[in-house]
């Protein structure tokens, strides 16, 4: 082999050694560049997911989704939430129900507004349960109506729609969940919920919706009720499991205790009062707050949460309003709301998915077929 041939053949294997190394050096810094990308982009990623709405929107559509198409398209057989003393509420589906809700009965003297939390949407029915129209929504709590605009509370948002069209008017956002509303002549009250404790303001009704012009001199848990009249407003203070009421004239403060206080509703001299998980709607006297009748449904004590049993249970059986005979065909299951009208009492059933229409203590009209229907609101 000449001198040339063997210089030649040494310079090849150096170029071979130096583009294996070169390629080396290149595959680690790709390598590098990967991981640092994905790094980068799992920080994202998690980041983005942090944020409240969008790990909400997530897990309802990822988590949800899949169970609500299979139970939408009959694969499998719907799940629908229901409370437990032991475990809460469980079997939690956010899933749109696909089928119109089912009425039974005779025609209502109203029509209604339906709020359901895990179905996600409002309605609007007519008098023989037929939908007018749908809005759908994100995860609401909180409704009230006037002759013109429904207040809806989506989250952290209130909702301002138009009652003949269902169309979203206006928005407004919050610091804190919304979970109670309440318009009043020229005010909304609004209650709201951050975690362990809420609030509750009035705002004057214009188009900035941030005039402050009442602000309740105390901390709630979680309030989904509210109801104003004669200057007397009445708050169900949901997770503090108490009923209170407040001179807006004077200030003054006077309370009275309550098992899972959903609605109220100010009839006359007495506050109707949506009791959860007593399975009830409850009548109490608006001057003295003491309990004088269950308007539906009857309570299990099995159903009583065994650390505040001893709150409520003395009161009952003392009142003598554990249950009425009458209402034993019209078994409820956690009621969220009720509103009393024209001789009709309209139940937000929640647990049983349904809406109850009552006339003295008996079934006069049901609609089922909705997804934890939580507010109901008359059509003015």
């Amino acid at each position: 082999m000449s001198r040339r041939e063997t210089f030649y053949d040494k310079g090849g294997e150096q170029r071979l050694r130096t583009n294996r190394y070169l390629m080396a050096v290149l595959a680690t810094n790709r390598f590098r560049t990967v991981v640092t990308v994905l790094i980068i982009l799992t920080a994202a990623c998690l980041a983005i997911y942090n944020i409240d709405p969008v790990r909400h929107y997530v897990a309802r559509t990822v988590k949800h989704g899949a169970i609500c198409f299979l139970q939408n398209n009959a694969i499998i057989k719907p799940r629908r939430a229901h409370y437990t003393p032991d475990k809460g509420t469980v079997d939690i589906v956010y899933c749109a129900p696909i089928n119109p809700p089912a009425f039974d009965g005779a025609k209502m003297d109203h029509g209604i507004f339906v709020l359901s939390d895990f179905g996600h949407q409002v309605q609007r029915l007519n008098q023989l349960g037929q939908v007018v129209w749908t809005q759908n929504l994100h995860t609401p709590r909180g409704l009230d109506s006037t002759e013109k605009h429904l207040y809806v509370g989506d989250r952290k948002e209130l909702l301002i729609l138009d009652v003949d069209t269902g169309e979203i008017l206006k928005r407004y956002r919050y610091s804190n969940y919304i979970t109670a509303l309440k318009a009043y002549r020229d005010r909304l009250f609004i209650a709201f919920d951050d975690g362990q404790v809420g609030s509750l303001i009035g705002y004057q009704i214009d188009d900035k919706m941030n005039n402050v012009i009442f602000r309740l001199p105390m901390r709630l848990a979680s309030a989904r009720g509210i109801d104003v009249s004669n200057n007397m407003l009445v708050i169900a203070d949901t997770f503090h499991h108490k009923i209170v009421k407040i001179r807006l004239d004077s200030n003054v403060v006077s309370s009275t205790k309550s098992y899972y206080p959903n609605s109220v509703q100010i009839w006359k001299d007495s506050l109707l009062i949506s009791e959860e998980h007593l399975n009830m709607v409850s009548k109490f006297s608006s001057h003295s707050l003491t309990r004088t009748g269950a308007m539906a449904g009857c309570f299990d004590p099995k159903n009583l949460d065994s650390k505040i049993e001893k709150v409520v249970l003395d009161d009952i059986y003392r009142s003598g309003t554990s249950c009425n005979a009458q209402h034993l065909g019209s078994k409820l299951y956690s009621p969220n709301d009720a509103i009393y009208a024209d001789g009709s009492l309209y139940v937000a059933d929640t647990d049983n998915h349904r809406i109850v229409v009552l006339k003295n203590g008996i079934k006069h009209s049901v609609i089922s077929g909705f997804n934890n229907p939580v507010n109901i609101r008359l059509v003015k």
